[in-house]
């Protein structure tokens, strides 16, 4: 404005407009002649001119600290030299040479130094992101945008702000530095948003109508933790399990790091994870369940508790150091390249016409001319005047330049970031306080009388153990904090209580779940205890404990019996298979728990250890009592469905394999290799599982071993996929087991059988047609493996 101001002064006499008009055509004059004077008076002058250019420019090229063909400077060398030795003569041509020769070697430069070029921007794009994240962190934020964690707190309303709504990885600490990578790595929530009970409902509609383009790029990072249902989540921490690694005062943050942490096992070496159900290395590689699994790699970022945001503030600081060192040490090469290729179009990329370049030089001694004229004509003003306004304008003109190149440093500077977010904090303290002082204003309207006299035991109490008001209000406001959220805890769960009682008996529906006394629900328990129900209550505990005993007794203890002797029966054929292999292999069957009746072992083990005479159930763990709820319900209910007969099948609470030892001592797992056997390897176990059934069916094991019993072996299609040697070992096997085998088989397969049987009947059908009737008959053959006939067959 004051710029403007001076130059209106000048202009407004026609003598000051002359003198403006002056200085400008003398400032145009001063850049011509300028201009004019390099280009030199002579065609000589103009072409060593040019000569002299390229030489400057060709010695710029070749310090540059770059690597690169020399060829295209060594051709700029030859055309200079070419220029010198052919004169203005051939000036046209040899100018135009050296123009594409200098050219091209600037191409060349300019590809040598792409790479730095783009390390460049790539430094650059890092480090504006380094020095919004370090400004962040230097103020105590997380280092990228917290669209909801800002969202809450601008809108809440707390005594604290900063309490209003906080990050879940601000509430927590890392008490072992060892354990960060897997902490940081499994704690996937680490950016979720705690608020209050009383403000989680307005919490939850402010994070619902957030916009898309609220969010940016930053959607999904976030999330909204409900306080009620967190607590509800708190779960009994095992020891030596990562929650032992995170510290926290926050009750709804050690109920979430509780939850997911709790049964999470720290453990120091990878095979110690196939021990537990939910295993942790310390560089974050897990186990959960049947999967084991590295969700990412520890990239050094940590963002749990203060010292990580600390730690990460150093790191950060260092990459920045390192990149603007690097930065530093590119920058020469940049400013070289750019004045490399602007000295090529200034001296090179030019109409290269001495001719034309002569024709404008003979303007030169007019312009001189002209110069001087005006500068007489200034000289015969009363310019005194004009010259002091000029100066103060021109002043002005440079301060404001260093101001606008001050003012440009300062918009790009981290701090500007940082006064961003103050100000941003500014506006929210402010809806802070506003939002405080209409609270305040609301309470004050209220009658607290009822509650005087604890108050002010309260404020005794409080200024005693704490004389300084100020800390003594923080440490009220704690409490008061602690309490309201007690409170809200303790309202939803006698709401959830009332709500039960509704559900389990109909008749108290009429008991209100929002009132906000228990005068009613009192009543009707006065009522209840005047009544017959304690009587009644002893009743039932003898009922229950009687049907107790029969459960215990008649399903339990029978079932915990059968799975004994299933047991005690694969222990005794599994000694008898290991006696007689079956060629060059051994085979064992195996069983183990069938994880779909864990719960059912361990109520079986837990039913062993527990007294005769106690009420067991009543005690036992809630998964104990609602799995036998389960079973009762599906026997009363559904007494002849699938599930029903699945339950009280005692063969399925085990699931079974079996193991092929050959002559080297290597065990493979018929049910999981059996897709790779062949079809003899894949009849062999089948054999021997058809031997073990009919071992057991007979009882042909034991003390009862020798007693007489059936021991009949029928098997249709016998032996259609093994080799003769299989055929001979299978059939020697269940000699072995005193088993009488009975056999059909094709007659491919006779040869190799017949030596180890002692019958053989051969059933051919003859076809014989009578009119229109095709009548068919089944003619046997027997031959004892000891006749002569047999012998015969044999031989053939």
């Amino acid at each position: 404005t004051q710029v403007d101001g001076l130059k209106a002064s000048i202009n407004e006499t026609p003598e000051g407009r002359l003198y403006n008009e002056l200085k400008s055509q003398n400032a145009k004059l001063v850049r011509e002649i300028a201009q004019l004077t390099e280009i030199g008076n002579t065609l000589e002058q103009a072409l060593a001119n040019r000569v002299r250019n390229a030489h400057i420019w060709l010695k710029e090229l070749r310090a540059l600290p770059l690597e690169f063909d020399s060829a295209p400077a060594n051709a700029v060398e030859r055309c200079i030299r070419t220029v010198e030795s052919s004169g203005i003569s051939k000036a046209g041509e040899t100018l135009d040479a050296l123009k594409t020769s200098a050219q091209r070697a600037a191409a060349e430069a300019s590809k040598a130094a792409g790479p730095t070029q783009k390390r460049l921007v790539e430094i650059r794009s890092d480090l504006g992101h380094l020095r919004e994240a370090i400004a962040s962190l230097k103020l105590g934020r997380l280092p990228f945008p917290t669209r909801l964690l800002d969202a809450l707190k601008s809108e809440l309303r707390s005594s604290k702000t900063d309490l209003a709504a906080q990050s879940l990885c601000n509430l927590c600490e890392v008490m072992d530095e060892r354990w960060r990578p897997a902490i940081e790595i499994a704690f996937t929530r680490k950016f979720a948003v705690v608020v209050s009970p009383e403000d989680y409902e307005k919490a939850e509609k402010i994070y619902h109508n957030l916009k898309a383009s609220e969010f940016g790029n930053e959607i999904g990072r976030e999330s909204l933790i409900n306080p009620t249902k967190a607590l509800k989540t708190k779960r009994p921490v095992r020891p030596g399990s990562l929650a032992e690694k995170i510290k926290t005062s926050h009750p709804v943050a050690e109920a979430i790091v509780s939850n997911l942490f709790g049964d999470v096992i720290c453990v120091e070496r990878r095979e110690q994870l196939r021990e537990h159900d939910f295993a942790i290395l310390p560089d974050g590689f897990m186990t959960r369940g049947a999967f084991i699994e590295r969700p990412r790699f520890y990239d050094g970022n940590p963002f749990v508790g203060k010292e990580g945001l600390r730690q990460q503030l150093a790191w950060k600081e260092k990459q920045r150091d390192e990149l603007e060192i690097e930065e530093r040490r590119l920058i020469p090469i940049e400013k070289a390249i750019k004045a490399l290729n602007e000295g090529w179009r200034e001296h090179f990329d030019v109409e290269a016409n001495l001719y034309s370049d002569l024709a404008r030089a003979q303007n030169l001694p007019k312009f001189q001319t002209e110069l001087k004229e005006n500068i007489a004509k200034l000289n015969s003003i009363d310019r005194a005047k004009f010259d002091e306004l000029d100066k103060q304008g021109a002043k002005l003109e440079m301060d404001l330049n260093v101001w606008r190149t001050e003012q440009r440093g300062l918009l790009q500077s981290p701090k500007r970031q940082q006064v961003r977010g103050l100000e941003s904090d500014v506006i929210c303290q402010r809806k802070a306080v506003k939002e405080l002082s209409d609270e305040f204003d609301e309470i004050r309207r209220d009658d607290i009388s009822p509650w005087l006299k604890r108050l002010e035991e309260l404020h005794a109490q409080m200024l005693m153990d704490f004389p300084v008001k100020s800390v003594a209000a923080d440490k009220f406001n704690g409490l008061f904090h602690d309490c309201r959220e007690k409170a809200a805890a303790a309202w939803e769960e006698l709401k959830s209580k009332r709500l039960q009682l509704a559900l389990a008996h109909p008749k108290f529906d009429d008991l209100l779940i929002e009132s906000e006394t228990n005068e009613s629900h009192e009543k009707q328990l006065a009522k209840l205890e005047q009544s017959e129900i304690p009587d009644y209550k002893i009743k039932a505990e003898r009922e229950r404990k009687h049907w107790e005993g029969l459960f215990r007794n008649q399903v339990l203890d029978k079932l915990s019996g059968a799975l004994e002797d299933v047991r005690n029966l694969l222990f005794i054929l599994n000694q008898e298979l290991r006696k007689r292999p079956i060629g060059n292999d051994r085979y064992q069957i195996s069983y183990r728990q069938n994880p779909d009746f864990k719960i059912w072992h361990e109520l079986v083990e837990a039913n062993m250890l527990a007294h005769a005479d106690e009420l067991w159930f009543m005690n036992a763990e809630p998964r104990f009592r609602e799995a036998i709820e389960h079973f009762l319900k599906t026997l009363t209910e559904q007494s002849n469905s699938v599930e029903a007969a699945r339950l009280l099948d005692y063969r399925n609470y085990y699931e079974y394999d079996m193991d092929v030892e050959d002559s080297e001592g290597r065990k493979t797992s018929v049910d999981r290799h059996s897709g790779k056997f062949s079809g003899g390897e894949n009849q062999s176990p089948y054999f021997i599982a058809i031997l073990a059934s009919y071992l057991r069916a007979y009882r042909r094991y034991g003390s009862r071993k020798q007693e007489p019993s059936l021991g009949l072996v029928p098997i249709d299609e016998a032996f259609s996929k093994l080799s003769g040697e299989r055929i001979k070992d299978c059939i020697t096997a269940l000699k072995a087991f005193d088993l009488q085998g009975v056999f059909s088989m094709s007659t491919g397969n006779i040869p190799y059988a017949f030596e180890h049987c002692d019958w053989l009947v051969v059933v051919s059908k003859e076809e014989r047609r009578t009119g229109k009737r095709m009548e068919i008959r089944n003619i046997p053959v027997s031959l004892a493996r000891d006749s002569d006939d047999a012998r015969r067959l044999m031989d053939k």
